[in-house]
């Protein structure tokens, strides 16, 4: 049991590190295609739809096909989609491929969360994505500093490799050592059939529940757009840290560290703060700085701007997702207990569509500076505090009450 929970962490280290390593690289693979950072926003937009659909069917999928069967796929995708990028000469080849790789990466994503709940019990299930939300903070901080390296030292192609020999182990050793966790309890194909599309039927009809609930719309923008506020900024940071404010490529990856170390600690921490005070002060404390953070980066942009304090500034915006989003993600998932598998995959599919359509501005307004961004992640930020303040809170506290 314990080599299952390694191999299927490593699963998840392998889906979620991606964007991280290949961030860094990012100039050098402007240079090659001989093109602009705006096409690039649109690669990363790729990668995510591709993400977000994958998602949204593939769990399904693994319920008629076997979820061994399902990773296993998804992860051939994943290695064809980054060797494919790898060799890639045309920027447009590249952004498809980047799409494919996306949906291959949503493999590992859903299915393993359901192999996990496959085979454990309520409370193991929930050690265990204590311990995986830490192993993926950790590398995602740490992702940056190895693609930088990786990408000074050798080039950019050298991380798409690096993933591909990390995925193409995650084959062997789910091949080897995992056996399928899902049970079908008829042999029937034509059974199964009927079950995958009565299985859609029914979480097509809870979708539709969901999306009618206006307080779970509220709760899906405020968690997507902290979710667009980081992950848009990890995305340009690099072209801004390396080509704007001449940071050395070598070292940029422990600035994008930072932000996401913070992240994870203080995902650990909220649970402390709660304790220690109360659910109600930690969300004024997450909002608080929230405030802080922006002001901050709307000075740096405007009045000073150096890659610390930048930095900074995100590192504390950081903070006030981790705190908000373990919080609000837990009162989302709340709102309606019969239908919590739906609510996740709403949430996280939400989320990957407004991160992709964010990404693809961002791009669309870049300049090379600080200043898009920052307008962007101020608007975002703002949407956020006001749709919690006018719909969410008041649903809470009727609640409460």
């Amino acid at each position: 049991m314990r080599l299952f929970f390694v191999i299927v962490a490593f699963c998840f280290v392998v889906a979620h590190v991606q964007n991280d390593l290949i961030s860094p690289t990012l100039p050098d693979m402007i240079i090659f295609f001989n093109t602009n950072s705006s096409i690039f926003h649109l690669m990363s937009s790729a990668y995510s739809l591709g993400v977000g659909i994958g998602s949204l069917f593939l769990g399904p999928i693994s319920d008629y096909a076997g979820r061994k069967k399902t990773l296993l796929i998804g992860l051939l995708i994943l290695i064809s989609g980054c060797l494919c990028s790898m060799l890639s000469s045309n920027i447009h080849y590249l952004i498809c491929f980047r799409f494919f790789q996306g949906i291959g990466t949503s493999a590992p994503m859903v299915v393993c969360i359901a192999m996990v709940f496959d085979v454990c019990d309520k409370e193991k299930a929930r050690t265990f994505v204590g311990l995986k939300n830490g192993i993926l903070t950790f590398g995602k901080a740490i992702a940056p500093v190895i693609g930088g390296y990786l990408g000074f030292l050798i080039s950019w192609q050298f991380n798409f490799l690096l993933i591909t020999i990390f995925a193409s182990l995650a084959i062997l050793l789910v091949s080897i050592f995992i056996d399928e966790t899902y049970k079908s309890t008829s042999n029937s194909s034509q059974t199964n059939v009927n079950h995958l599309i009565d299985n859609l039927r029914h979480i097509c009809k809870n979708y539709v529940f969901l999306l009618s609930d206006k307080i779970m719309v509220a709760y899906l923008f405020v968690l997507g757009f902290m979710a667009c506020s980081i992950i848009t900024f990890t995305i340009g940071a690099s072209i801004i840290y390396i080509n704007h404010l001449g940071v050395s490529k070598s070292i940029y990856g422990y600035y994008q560290g930072a932000v996401w170390a913070v992240f994870g600690a203080f995902c650990f921490l909220t649970h402390y703060i709660i304790k220690f005070t109360n659910v109600s002060i930690a969300k004024k404390i997450g909002f608080a700085l929230m405030v802080i953070g922006c002001s901050s980066l709307n000075y740096t942009a405007y009045v000073f701007t150096t890659p610390y304090l930048i930095t900074l500034s995100m590192m504390i915006c950081s903070a006030s997702f981790a705190i908000l989003i373990t919080i609000l993600f837990t009162d989302a998932m709340s709102l309606h207990p019969h239908v919590k598998g739906a609510s996740s995959s709403i949430i996280a599919f939400t989320r990957t569509l407004l991160v992709t359509i964010n990404v693809a501005l961002a791009g669309y307004f870049f300049n090379g500076t600080i200043v898009p961004l920052t307008i962007m992640i101020t608007i975002l930020l703002s949407l956020t505090a006001i749709i919690y303040i006018f719909v969410i809170h008041p649903h809470a506290y009727k609640t409460n009450k």
